[in-house]
C-alpha cells in the first residue's frame, strides 16, 4: 500500500502547473479537481475528477467521500480567489488550513476592512455603497479621487476610479454588474507605490515569502479602469519601508485570524505609513510563488505550503533564500478588435533572460476594451542580474510584440 501523501489540488489549468510539479516532486499522490474536463494540468495528476470547487459544499462533500475511501492528506488551493471552498473541504478531512470564518472574511472586502480597522490595522477609508446616490454624497462631502469595486470579485473585474466629474451612475452600475453576492464598496484612492507580499502561516507563525513592487503605470492611460502592468522584484523601497510594510501585512493577517495557510496581501505604502488593500486567504495568482519568487531569491512557497497542508512540518530550504537576482513581468494590452496577426513573437523569444513568453490572444479571436485582468492577451517574464536590466529586458520583449487588430 502507498504511503504517499495524497493531496486534493485545485484548480487544474495552465496557472496552477508549477504547483501540480511541485506535489510531483514532493511524491505526492495528486487528486485534482476542475471544471473543466480538459484542464492543463490534467496529465500530471493521479485523478482527476471534473466538478466545480468553487462550489464549496459540492467540493466539501467530494472531499468527505473520496477520504473515507483513500486518506486525504490535505487541500490546497493556488492562485483562484475561492478559498473558502479550500476551507470547509480541509476543516471537513481534518487538515491544516486556513479556518472558513477567515477565509470568508477575506472574500468580503467591506467585512475585511472593517475587521482591519477595527483592530487597529490602517486602511484607506472606506464605505458600504447602496446605490449611485450614496457614492455621490460621499464624493461631494469631500471631493476627491476614489475606488469603486465589487465587494467580492477578483482580476480588477469592476473595478474604477471615480472623481467628482465621473458618471457615478455609470461607475455604480459597472461595479453592481459585477457583483457575485456581497454589495459594493467605495474607498479613498492612495498615492503610492503599491506591493504584493505573501505569507506561509503555521499555528500562528508568519514567514514571509514574497515581496514584490506592483506595477500600476496605466491608471491614467486606461482611465477609469484600474489594471496592473506586472510586478519587479527586488522592491525598489528601503529596508525601512519594507519593514513597515511587512510589519502591516503581519498585523492584519493576525487581525483577520489566518493561523494555518497562505495570505496574499495587496499594501500601498503612502505618505501616512503602509496600509493594507487586501488580504487574500490562498496562493497568489500571476506567477508569484511559482515563477517571480522563486526565480529572484530562490524561496518556493509552493513545496513548503503543500508540505503544510498535508500536516508536515515544511522544510527549511524551500523557506530560505539563495540568490539575489532581478526578475520583472510586464502584460500585453492588445488595441480592440478582430485579432488579424500577431507580429514580433519570434524577436521577442530571442530576448536575453526570457524566462516565460505567454500569448493568449489568438489570431480569429476578439480582443475587448482592456477593463479587467482578463482582458490581457498575455505576459512576459525576465530575470537578469539586476531589477533594472531585468525590467529593461522585459519591456523590450513585449514592445516586440505586435497585435494587429480591425473592428468588429
Amino acid at each position: 500500500m502507498s504511503d504517499k501523501k495524497r493531496i486534493l489540488l485545485f484548480p487544474a489549468g495552465p496557472a496552477q502547473k508549477e504547483a501540480f510539479l511541485a506535489a510531483k516532486e514532493l511524491d505526492m499522490h495528486i487528486v485534482a479537481v476542475d471544471r473543466n474536463p480538459d484542464s492543463a494540468c490534467r496529465p500530471l495528476a493521479d485523478e482527476f475528477f471534473e466538478l466545480d470547487p468553487g462550489e464549496a459544499e459540492t467540493l466539501t462533500e467530494f472531499a468527505l467521500h473520496y477520504h473515507s475511501r483513500h486518506n486525504l492528506s490535505g487541500v490546497l488551493l493556488v492562485g483562484c480567489d475561492i478559498p473558502v471552498s479550500c476551507a470547509m473541504a480541509a476543516k471537513a478531512i481534518g487538515s491544516p488550513g486556513i479556518s472558513v470564518e477567515s477565509a470568508a472574511l477575506t472574500v468580503d472586502k467591506f467585512r475585511m476592512k472593517q475587521t482591519l480597522r477595527e483592530k487597529g490595522v490602517a486602511v484607506p477609508d472606506f464605505f458600504a455603497v447602496e446605490n449611485a446616490e450614496a457614492v455621490k454624497a460621499i464624493i461631494r462631502r469631500n471631493p476627491r479621487r476614489m475606488i469603486i469595486k465589487p465587494n467580492d470579485n477578483s482580476g480588477a473585474r469592476g473595478i474604477l476610479q471615480v472623481t467628482p466629474d465621473s458618471d457615478i451612475d455609470e461607475a455604480f452600475a459597472y461595479a453592481a454588474r459585477n457583483v457575485k453576492k456581497r454589495g459594493v464598496t467605495l474607498e479613498s484612492y492612495e498615492d503610492g507605490p503599491q506591493i504584493s507580499t505573501e505569507a506561509l502561516v503555521i499555528d500562528g507563525k508568519i514567514v514571509i515569502t514574497g515581496f514584490a513592487d506592483r506595477n500600476y503605470e496605466y491608471l491614467s492611460r486606461y482611465f477609469p479602469n484600474v489594471l496592473e502592468n506586472g510586478a519587479t522584484l527586488p522592491s525598489a523601497l528601503s529596508a525601512n519601508e519594507q519593514k513597515a510594510v511587512n510589519d502591516m501585512f503581519i498585523s492584519g493577517i493576525r487581525a483577520l485570524g489566518i493561523d494555518n495557510g497562505v495570505a496574499k496581501g495587496d499594501m500601498i505604502f503612502t505618505k501616512d505609513g503602509a496600509k493594507v488593500i487586501e488580504i487574500a486567504g490562498r496562493i497568489g495568482g500571476g506567477k508569484f510563488a511559482s515563477m517571480i519568487v522563486p526565480e529572484s531569491n530562490g524561496v518556493r512557497l509552493l513545496h513548503a505550503a503543500l508540505q503544510a497542508a498535508t500536516g508536515q512540518i515544511p522544510d527549511l530550504k524551500y523557506l530560505t533564500p539563495t540568490h539575489h537576482r532581478g526578475v520583472a513581468v510586464r502584460y500585453m494590452f492588445p488595441p480592440p478588435g478582430k485579432v488579424v496577426r500577431i507580429d514580433g513573437e519570434e524577436t521577442a523569444r530571442q530576448t536575453d533572460g526570457l524566462l516565460e513568453l505567454i500569448i493568449t490572444g489568438t489570431v480569429g479571436s476578439v480582443i475587448n476594451r482592456m477593463a479587467s485582468h482578463a482582458d490581457r492577451a498575455g505576459w512576459v517574464v525576465c530575470v537578469a542580474p539586476d531589477r533594472e536590466t531585468a525590467i529593461k529586458r522585459a519591456e523590450a520583449a513585449i514592445n516586440h510584440i505586435n497585435f494587429v487588430t480591425e473592428p468588429v
